[in-house]
């Protein structure tokens, strides 16, 4: 089966599935943080949430990194000791560096075809990867969204949305001065154009609106150690199946990216199985 593009984003998918919770009864608030995950005899007892409301409860979903969960969220860390020891060995995974662009043309006027596009100068992964720890060279390899390609509806009419993107690793930030951070981050841009424009030119002649995240940026937002947007390291080494899956707080469960495999499907399963299984266990025991 070919890949398809939800009509109207990733948005619309979400926002389906919030409907769907909404008519199942459940309860949604926005804009209010997690401030703390409260036990009792080792088992999940309530969440606190920054405006100080308290939300009893024994079953609690947590799509925060496992690192902030732990170590932050919970109110005894040290409950979670096997895992926090497991943390040592762990490698941070890797962050994005994003330009968002509104077109002042159509995806026809530029040639594009299809709303997903790699584009990179090379077939050498391992050179791309060691390209994404540091700021001293050039992307080697992007990927190249246009999502007005099939839905016109996303930008005003004869415009484009485009999202161009390159993996990056929140350490290559680490050395960069506050006072550099603007300019870094719009050089850097440049040098991602660039090499979009070895395939599709004269883009840069097009853009109307611009936005660059860095992996700063994704820390910021999305509150993860080095921005990290997959959870930890996609390699072998981090998989599931050659580490134990420990569980020390009863009723207290990740789902996510920090739960298994990073990416887009992934974590929709990751969310889906974890809710298959407190549904299981909550019928078990009613029955």
């Amino acid at each position: 089966m070919k890949p398809w593009h939800v009509v109207g984003g990733s948005q619309a998918l979400s926002n389906a599935l919030l409907d769907s919770f909404l008519e199942a009864g459940g309860d949604v608030r926005f804009n209010c943080g997690a401030e703390q995950i409260t036990t009792d005899n080792g088992a999940v007892a309530a969440v606190r949430t920054e405006h100080g409301e308290i939300f009893t409860t024994n079953q609690v979903v947590s799509n925060a990194s496992s690192i902030l969960t732990y170590n932050q969220l919970l109110d005894r860390p040290e409950l979670a000791g096997d895992v926090r020891e497991d943390f040592k060995s762990r490698r941070m995974g890797v962050s994005g560096f994003v330009l968002y662009l509104g077109l002042d043309c159509t995806p026809e006027d530029l040639g594009i075809e299809v709303a997903t596009n790699f584009i990179a100068n090379t077939i050498d992964d391992e050179a791309q990867h060691a390209e994404a720890l540091t700021l001293d060279g050039a992307p080697k390899g992007c990927l190249f969204t246009c999502y007005t390609v099939g839905d016109e509806t996303l930008a005003p009419k004869g415009k484009s949305v485009v999202a161009l993107m390159c993996l990056q690793y929140g350490s290559a930030w680490d050395n960069v001065k506050p006072e550099d951070y603007a300019a870094t981050k719009f050089a850097y841009a440049e040098k991602l154009i660039d090499l979009v424009e070895t395939v599709i030119p004269s883009v840069r002649d097009h853009i109307g609106e611009i936005e660059v995240g860095t992996p700063m940026t994704m820390m910021r937002y999305r509150n993860t150690p080095g921005g990290a947007i997959y959870g930890f390291s996609q390699g072998i080494a981090e998989h599931g199946a050659v580490r134990d899956r420990v569980r020390p707080v009863h009723g207290l469960h990740l789902a996510g990216s920090w739960s298994g495999m990073g990416g887009f499907q992934p974590t929709y399963q990751a969310g889906a199985s974890v809710g298959g299984s407190i549904l299981r266990k909550q019928n078990k025991k009613a029955g």
